[in-house]
Parts: structure tokens; C-alpha cells; sequence
């Protein structure tokens, strides 16, 4: 944890207490503020009081008894008391800002990669970690999505922050400057409009990393390349580019120097690093460590080791022949597809509770093939079901142990060597599934892959 010791004594204001938000709270309390705390959800104040931090209902108070409100990311997603409550604080001039800003007033002689986009966050920023810390850089990541930014430990002169920025973050956060600013992609212009304060302040040395597969993205490269402020590296996996990172039907070109791009790896033969989004995500964080100074053999020698990240592709354990794939991060038939790309005989694990935002079936339809049969579960599976079912064979099932079950007999009776996968294929707000799925393969009975 992070001591938030520049608050010592003064009165501070924390609206939510979901479990980033308590820690928020309890890092500014051990750092000696005045804290009042408070969250409307009965359960977070019943956890913070368990947690040593009384909560206070400040929200009918004079706000100017206030130095700083400081809003947790979920308050402000879910909860409209928090935004209404940092209207009234700005109106009263006091400043608003989230756990990053709190980091940043700490931690001022680090150095720090901001991460944004609309998607890939998380594992880019994992990625990115990683490898400037098993080439010897001394790294943390900060504020992974549902965990507090102080949630890490200090570090000095040499050290670095791998933060991931949403656009809540980016717009409660003043003081960083950001050495590398990496730009995944975007939805479109108001997304690129909330997305420029990352670059707020940037000069040489100081660099940004943009994809080039969107149109709002490639404005801001446009608008900073004409600028000609800070270092700018662009990046693709849809066209081949000069001075910055490539990837041509899966293998990773480096064009750093603009001269004849370079032949770094084949990702292909990474099963997490085979689909699109993932390779984007090396891609982007493969331009980031060589913007900070890390040499390409040394990027790939790293890239090639990496464990993966929680819930992002994760190996969970091969028992009896069949590899069990946790990818509780896909929360889009897209990313779903895209976890697809390198496996063959799935048997796939979709679905929860909660309604389905389902655009296009193009991304299951070019994987479709691969997808031995869908196992779906709750109403978000039924959804699934009926959008499907023309082209994909689908069971529905009550719970995710039923849908595991079946689809885990299925596995091991096929035959040939298959996967099953946990990619529940739409954003809901249950974040529980990718520990079931876990505890679930984990109570298989079976040879494990790693047993003699």
C-alpha cells in the first residue's frame, strides 16, 4: 500500500467504498488525513467498518469543509450520487480526483506509461510490466481495472508506473505528465476528445504510442505528429507502417529506425497471443518498451516468457488431454473470437446474467469451425442462443457448473486433443465467473499435464 502522506492533516472527502475504494480510503488513512468516508451501499460501509474506516455521510455537508473529493471508479459508473456530488465540489471549487492523482502526488520521482482505449487495457498493460521488469527495469503496475492505484508499492528515480487510464481516470488526474502515453484504439471522436489530456504536457523525450486502426486514433497521431511535440510511434495490425511496430498475418515487424522493417517473432505460435486483439495489444506494448530504451531481442526473448494475466487467456490446468482456457475478460462475441484464433475443438463456456449488446455475428461466423459446440448459461445465454444458432450448435443451461459440466464431458470424450473456454462473450457486471470457472477446473478429477 501507498502511504498518501502529502494529505496528512488535511480534510479529505471519499465517495465509494467497493473494494478499490476502500483502499483508496485506507491508504489516505494510514497516510494521516482527515478522512470522512462514505458509499449509499449499505454492504461497502458494512466492509469499511470491518476494514478500520467509520464511514461518514458527508454528502448533505458544506463541501468547502473540504480540501479534495476523491470519487472511486465505480461510484462514478454506477452510482449517480457521485457525479452529482462532484458537481456540487466543483461549484464549491474543490478538486475532484481519483486514486491515480492521489498516486501521482506521492510518488513524483517515478516515472510513468499511461495506458488508454476502449479495450485491451489490462493485458497491454501487464505486458508492459513485464517486460521492462524481466529486462531488468524495476516496474509496477498501478490501478489494473477494479484495483486501486495505491494498491502497489513505492518506488524511486528508476522506477516506473504502468497505469491503465479510462477516461474517468484521465479526466480526475492533473499532475502526471505521462514519459509514454499508449493510445490502444477508440470508438470514436468524443472518445478521442476525452482521450487528449493523456498527451497534456508531453515533450521530447517524452513519447506517445497510437494505433493506426481507427479513424479517431489516427486524428490524434495527425494532430501530434503536426505538433511535432513529443516522440511518436505509431502502431498496426492492419497495415504495415515506418518508424514504429507492425504485424503482417501474425508476425511482429519492428520499423523503429525507418529503415527495412524487421522480422521480430511469429506470434502465431503463442497460443493467448494468436487472435487480433491480442496481437495488438503485443504490438502497442512492444512499441512502448522500445520507446523507454528496451532492445527488440531482449522485447522478444520477454514477450516469448510471459505467464499471461489473470482472466485474459488464462491456462488454468490440462487434465486428461483437454486444456481449460479462462478468458473471463472477453466480454464481446469479438474478443470471444478473437480468443478462439489459437485453439481448434472448442468447447465453448458463454453467457450470465444481464442483456446482451449483440451488433455482429461476423467475428464467431470466421471462427465458427473451430467451435465444437457453445455451452450457454442465464438469461445473457439464452440471448446468445437465439443470436447463434444458425451457424453454431448450442445447449442452455441454468448455471455456469451445469454449462462447465456438460461441456467438460464433451471435452473428454471427443477424442482428439480439445479446449474448453470460459468467454462469457458480453460485458456484464458480474466479475465472479473467471474464479468459478477456476474453482470448477480445479475439481476435476483427472491426470494433470504436469504429473508423472
Amino acid at each position: 500500500m501507498i502511504d498518501v502522506y502529502p494529505f496528512a492533516g488535511y480534510p479529505v472527502a471519499v465517495y465509494g467504498l467497493d473494494e478499490a475504494g476502500l483502499f483508496t480510503a485506507r491508504a489516505l488513512f494510514a497516510g494521516e488525513a482527515e478522512l470522512s468516508a462514505w458509499d449509499e451501499n449499505p454492504a461497502n460501509r458494512e466492509m469499511a467498518e470491518k476494514a478500520g474506516i467509520t464511514p461518514r455521510d458527508f454528502s448533505s455537508d458544506d463541501l468547502q469543509d473540504f480540501t479534495t473529493l476523491v470519487v472511486s471508479a465505480h461510484a462514478w459508473k454506477n452510482d449517480p450520487a457521485a457525479r452529482a456530488l462532484a458537481t456540487r465540489a466543483k461549484e464549491q471549487n474543490i478538486e475532484v480526483i481519483c486514486d491515480v492523482e492521489l498516486l501521482a502526488r506521492t510518488q513524483r520521482e517515478a516515472a510513468y506509461v499511461g495506458i488508454a482505449g476502449a479495450h485491451g487495457k489490462s493485458l497491454t498493460a501487464a505486458l508492459v510490466t513485464y517486460l521492462l521488469q524481466v529486462t531488468g527495469r524495476e516496474a509496477e503496475m498501478a490501478g489494473l481495472s477494479g484495483t486501486s492505484a495505491l494498491n502497489t508499492d513505492p518506488l524511486g528515480m528508476q522506477g516506473a508506473y504502468v497505469v491503465e487510464m479510462t477516461p474517468f481516470r484521465i479526466a480526475h488526474t492533473v499532475s502526471i505528465t505521462f514519459d509514454v502515453a499508449v493510445l490502444l484504439n477508440l470508438e470514436n471522436t468524443k472518445n478521442g476528445e476525452a482521450a487528449m489530456p493523456l498527451f497534456h504536457r508531453q515533450t521530447t523525450p517524452r513519447a506517445a504510442v497510437i494505433c493506426m486502426d481507427d479513424k479517431p486514433s489516427q486524428a490524434i497521431y495527425r494532430k501530434l505528429s503536426k505538433a511535432r511535440e513529443q516522440r511518436i510511434y505509431p502502431f498496426s495490425i492492419k497495415q504495415d507502417l515506418q518508424g514504429g511496430v507492425f504485424v503482417r498475418e501474425s508476425t511482429l515487424y519492428d520499423s523503429f529506425d525507418k529503415g527495412d522493417p524487421v522480422a521480430v517473432m511469429d506470434l502465431s505460435s503463442i497460443p493467448h497471443f494468436a487472435g487480433p486483439h491480442a496481437q495488438a495489444n503485443v504490438a502497442a506494448a512492444f512499441a512502448t518498451v522500445r520507446a523507454i530504451g528496451v532492445q527488440p531481442h531482449a522485447a522478444m526473448a520477454a514477450i516469448n516468457s510471459f505467464p499471461g494475466l489473470v482472466d485474459h487467456r488464462e491456462t488454468i490446468e490440462k487434465i486428461g488431454g483437454v486444456l481449460y482456457i479462462n478468458d473471463a475478460a472477453a466480454s464481446s462475441l469479438e474478443c470471444a473470437a478473437s480468443s478462439f484464433s489459437g485453439y481448434e475443438n472448442i468447447h465453448w463456456i458463454a453467457g450470465g446474467q444481464g442483456e446482451v449488446n449483440l451488433t455482429t455475428k461476423e467475428p464467431l461466423k470466421n471462427v465458427s469451425e473451430r467451435i465444437k459446440g457453445a455451452y450457454l448459461f442465464g438469461e445473457a445465454g439464452l440471448a446468445l442462443s437465439e443470436y447463434m444458432k444458425e451457424y453454431l450448435s448450442t445447449v442452455h443451461f441454468s448455471s455456469l457448473d451445469d454449462a462447465f459440466h456438460k461441456a467438460s464431458q464433451a471435452a473428454l470424450k471427443g477424442g482428439a486433443p480439445a479446449v474448453v473456454i470460459y468467454a462469457p462473450g458480453y460485458a456484464g457486471k458480474d466479475t465472479t465467473g473467471g474464479d468459478s470457472f477456476r474453482d470448477l477446473v480445479n475439481a476435476v478429477a483427472g491426470e494433470r499435464d504436469d504429473e508423472d
